[in-house]
Parts: C-alpha cells; sequence; structure tokens
C-alpha cells in the first residue's frame, strides 16, 4: 500500500480489527507527544508493528517480561521496519523514537525495552544515514566526531608543537560534557543527539567535537578569553533544548586542561567523569 491513510479511515476499521485500533491510539498518542503533521505518521511499517503485537499477543501480557520479549523477532523485524521508513521518509531519530516510546506506552504503559531501540535506530541509520556511516570517522547518529578520531587529534596536537616551545597544555583544553543520568536508553540517545547539534552550533570554527561515551562528549578547543562566554552560551541552550528533564537529573560541564605528556590527554577521554555538576 503507498501514500497516507487519513485517521478517519483507521477509525472505521478499529472496530472489526484490534490492531487498527492499536494504531489509531498510537497515531493519537504520538501527535500528542510532538509528531509533526499527522497526515505524515502512517506508513505500511506502523501496520507491521500493531501487527506484531497482535500476533505475539503482547498487549495481553505482563509489563514486567517486556525485556525477555525484546529478542521476539516478529517484533525486532517490526521495529528495524519502522526505523527504515521513518529514517526514509527524512524523519529525525529522536522524534521516531518519541513515536516508538508513544507505541509502548498505548500497548501497556511500559518503557520500549533497549533491544527493540536498537533495532529502531539501526533501521533509521541505514536508510537516513548510510553515507555518513561511510565515514568512520563521524559518529551516524550524532554527526559528532569518534573518540578515535578525538585521540588521533589529539596525538597530532602534541606531535605538533608550537615552535616556540609551547605544548597543547599551553594552547588547548577539553571542554567535556556528561548527560548520563540513569535515564531509559532510548531517551538518552534522543537527548544526546539534540545535544550533538548544540555543541556544533557553539563550537563551529575549526574546533573538534567529538562522542567519547554514552551521553558524553568532548570538544577540543584553544584556550580563549572568549571561552567562558561560550560555555556559558552552550549551558543556555542545553538547557532550553531540554527543560526540565535535564534539570531531573546529573548534567556536568566543565573543561579539561591538557597535561603536558599525550598519554594523560588520552585518558581524558576516558570514563568516569572528573568534575562536579555546573550549579543550575
Amino acid at each position: 500500500m503507498t501514500g497516507l491513510r487519513s485517521a478517519t479511515e483507521a477509525g472505521e476499521a478499529a472496530g472489526d480489527d484490534p490492531a487498527s485500533g492499536l494504531l489509531v491510539a498510537w497515531r493519537r498518542r504520538s501527535t500528542t507527544a510532538g509528531w509533526g503533521p499527522p497526515d505524515d505518521w502512517w506508513t505500511p511499517a506502523v501496520e507491521d508493528m500493531a501487527s506484531a503485537a497482535r500476533n505475539t499477543n503482547l498487549a495481553t501480557r505482563p509489563c514486567a517480561d517486556l525485556d525477555a520479549r525484546a529478542h521476539e523477532d516478529v517484533l525486532a523485524d517490526a521495529c528495524t521496519r519502522l526505523g527504515q521508513a521513518r529514517g526514509a521518509a527524512g524523519v529525525g531519530v529522536g522524534e521516531t523514537l518519541v513515536d516508538l516510546g508513544a507505541f509502548f506506552d498505548v500497548l501497556d504503559g511500559s518503557e520500549p525495552p533497549l533491544e527493540l531501540v536498537r533495532r529502531t535506530v539501526e533501521g533509521w541509520a541505514d536508510a537516513a544515514l548510510a553515507p555518513l556511516a561511510a565515514e568512520s570517522c563521524q559518529d551516524p547518529l550524532t554527526g559528532l566526531m569518534t573518540v578515535s578520531y578525538m585521540r588521533a587529534r589529539l596525538t597530532e596536537l602534541y606531535a605538533a608543537a608550537d615552535s616556540d616551545g609551547r605544548g597543547p597544555s599551553e594552547t588547548h583544553c577539553l571542554v567535556m560534557l556528561d548527560l548520563a543520568d540513569g535515564c531509559e536508553p532510548w531517551r538518552r540517545l534522543a537527548r544526546a543527539i539534540v545535544v550533538a547539534y548544540e555543541l556544533r552550533a557553539v563550537f563551529r570554527n575549526g574546533e573538534t567535537p567529538a562522542l567519547i561515551g554514552s551521553g558524553r562528549a568532548a570538544v577540543l578547543v584553544p584556550m580563549s578569553p572568549h571561552l567562558a562566554r561560550r560555555l556559558a552560551v552552550l549551558h543556555r541552550r542545553i538547557v532550553r533544548v531540554l527543560g526540565a528533564d535535564v534539570l531531573a537529573g546529573r548534567f556536568l560541564l566543565w573543561v579539561e586542561r591538557l597535561p603536558d605528556a599525550p598519554a594523560g590527554a588520552l585518558t581524558l577521554l576516558d570514563p568516569p567523569a572528573r568534575a562536579e555538576p555546573v550549579s543550575h
């Protein structure tokens, strides 16, 4: 089937087919959660999701069993197709995961299991980020550089110390950001993607922003009297886009001065983070 199904068409079928009833409720919940134009929501993949839920009898099973059910092939495959459909349609991965969350919220009030989040994101990446995925130096989901690239960049920086004898410890530093606060993995992933955009918006003059862990990023920047102002701008932007969600959890933003030796600089990219939270 091609084209779009209207809410009216889905609603007319809801009385005869439990899967159609699920579609109507899912679409309504997703729209309430922030989905864009309602007519852009339907795709054959949402029919697959509803059918998979019906065929595996998920709606009648206890929520506590959800993680154990995450590996059921029929629903996992449907999640992959959902991610592919959303990615091919130009829907962002954050909005795709909100849509997936709406599905499970309607289904049984649970959070999406990590395995199904993974399958959805993999499907989305296959369709939306294939060109980026081919570039091994860039993380395909956030657009930030990889930790391997950052390690190489630091190594190069130490190897090319200033001709006047000044090393990286005097010329550069690392801006560190940590959003990992124990929230659901799918929500943390969506937040990391949003924050990556803010990092690129603030540090867009040749600095090196990289994803160095789950919910963790680092930006290699030159030492500058303007750095404190840029950090304040970044802090405000993150708080604004994440709102109460970030204020309810752990939010670390700090500056690491580079040590004299390159080996010490590379260890700064390893967990755990070593700083106190910025006060809100």
